[in-house]
This record gives C-alpha cells, sequence and structure tokens, in this order.
C-alpha cells in the first residue's frame, strides 16, 4: 500500500476534508474555496466563498453544516445559498474558524485560532441543539478535534504546543473535568494537525512539517507511520467503499520555491488505501 496524489489542486493551506462513501469535501481556507468530489469519476465541482470557511459535517436531515470565520452556515446543495444557522466569534475580526468535526451525539465541535495564529488567541466550541457553548478557551492553534467510536471521549490537540489531549465525555457528549495530556510532540519540529478515529478506535493524525500521518493505539502509542511526500499533510478523512480510503488535505502555505521543488504534490489531496474500515462521519442534529 502506497500514498497516492488524488486531487492535484495546489492547495494553499487545504483543510477540512469530510469523506463519504461517494463524494469528498475540502476547502482550501486562504484561498476561500470549497470542493466537491466525485470519487467515481473523480470530477470535482468548486465554489469561492465570501469569507475564511474551514470545516463541514453532514446534517441529519440532509445537507451540510459549514463552518465559518463568523458563524455556523447550512448548505442544501453544493451550490445552494447559504443559511446562517449561529454566530461563531463573529464579532472578533482578528480570528476565523480552524478544525471542526461532529461528535458521536449529534453535536458539533469547532475551533478557532487567531489570523496570525497569535498565542491562545482560539478556543474549542461546541454547536449542539442550536446553540453555540465555548468549551475551551487560551488555544493557540486548536487542532486534531475527533471522537472515540463509542463516544465516550474527545481528542483534540493545540499545535503550538504540540499536544494531543484525551477529554472524558458525558452520554450526551460534553466534557467531564480536564483533559488529559496523551501524545506529547515538544522538543520536535512536528505539529500534530488534524485527526480521525478508525472503528478500532486507533486515531490517524496527520503532522504538520513531519511529512507523515501517524496511527496511535487507543493509549497514544505509535501503531503505524505513513510516510508523505508532502511536508505539511493537515486533514484526514475516511471515504469511498466500506470506508476504507484515508483521504488527506495537505498545504503550500509559505513554503520556499526550492522546498516547492522537492515537494511538487505540496496543496494536494492525498489517498492511502487502509486494511481497516474507518468510520462514517456522524451526522449533526439541528
Amino acid at each position: 500500500m502506497s500514498v497516492t496524489v488524488f486531487q492535484d489542486c495546489h492547495c494553499q493551506l487545504g483543510e477540512g476534508t469530510l469523506g463519504t462513501e461517494d463524494t469528498l469535501y475540502w476547502f482550501d481556507i486562504l484561498a476561500q474555496r470549497f470542493y466537491c468530489c466525485d470519487l467515481a469519476t473523480r470530477s470535482v465541482q468548486e465554489r469561492s466563498l465570501s469569507e475564511y470557511f474551514s470545516a463541514a459535517a453532514k446534517l441529519q436531515n440532509g445537507g451540510l453544516l459549514l463552518a465559518s470565520e463568523t458563524g455556523l452556515w447550512r448548505l442544501s446543495t453544493f451550490n445552494s445559498e447559504l443559511e446562517k444557522l449561529a454566530d461563531l466569534e463573529a464579532t472578533n475580526p482578528m480570528t476565523r474558524s480552524n478544525d471542526g468535526r461532529a461528535d458521536r451525539q449529534g453535536g458539533f465541535w469547532i475551533s478557532t485560532m487567531g489570523k496570525q495564529a497569535q498565542d491562545k488567541a482560539g478556543a474549542i466550541y461546541r454547536y449542539y441543539q442550536g446553540e453555540v457553548v465555548q468549551l475551551r478557551a487560551n488555544i493557540s492553534i486548536p487542532n486534531a478535534i475527533c471522537f472515540s467510536p463509542c463516544g465516550d471521549c474527545a481528542y483534540f490537540a493545540d499545535s503550538k504546543l504540540a499536544h494531543i489531549y484525551r477529554w472524558t465525555l458525558d452520554a450526551a457528549g460534553w466534557p467531564i473535568g480536564e483533559p488529559s495530556l496523551w501524545v506529547d510532540l515538544s522538543g520536535t519540529s512536528i505539529e500534530p494537525d488534524g485527526a480521525v478515529i478508525d472503528s478500532q478506535g486507533f486515531m490517524w493524525n496527520a503532522q504538520w512539517n513531519g511529512s507523515r500521518v501517524v496511527r496511535y493505539t487507543p493509549e497514544g502509542k505509535i501503531d503505524q507511520i505513513i510516510k508523505f511526500p508532502v511536508s505539511r499533510p493537515t486533514c484526514p478523512t475516511f471515504g469511498g467503499s466500506h470506508y476504507q480510503t484515508l483521504f488527506i488535505s495537505s498545504a503550500i502555505g509559505d513554503l520556499s520555491a526550492d522546498e516547492l521543488s522537492q515537494q511538487p504534490q505540496a496543496g494536494a489531496i492525498l489517498a492511502y488505501p487502509l486494511s481497516i474500515a474507518g468510520l462514517p462521519e456522524p451526522e449533526v442534529k439541528v
């Protein structure tokens, strides 16, 4: 099994991948673009957005929930008008949305961060039953939001600290107590970025500046390291038949011309076939 280029789309900051058995969605945050790809034909639709958008989830009654720098939005079809569901730091022009994922109880967790990655400018929120509730503040670059298969714990990272945390959840999906440090990559140049949990409860974490995706056991130990032809993989998702393909976005960002010449696939959507099954993304209740 090897990593292949699925779409050579040259994203400045590819993020927010969302896979189903037949469709893949992703964003280029900095270019304010949203993409939709038919997995059978690989045909791609794209649309321009009016601000920074970064994450998506499936809605229970159809359509998608999209997260932007000012709010959460309903999108009924790919080219339809956006309908605002809730504000998200709408009065703070310094921040934008970042990583997000639906939880197992029908909520949606979304993080914010400073547009210049300012220290402790970010936070994590949960959208649940029509209300946005802040769960944690003073995070610099919140990432790696994902959930155990049974929904009893959440994970998140502060990329700037290079820490991944585990947080116990109650039956309704709300955090209990304080999160615990689960993986510590401090002291390296690697930053944990987006993550997703497979059917065995293992995490697949894309690692910025690491040219790799790492599979961690439920105990936070390294199980597998998959090397990538790009230095900045950003966000994984499961998709395709039986959710047995891992799709990963990547970023060009501020790579130098010399660095780009050594990794021409930077910014692409990459694919890695799995021998185990992933999990379909949960649906958000509205």
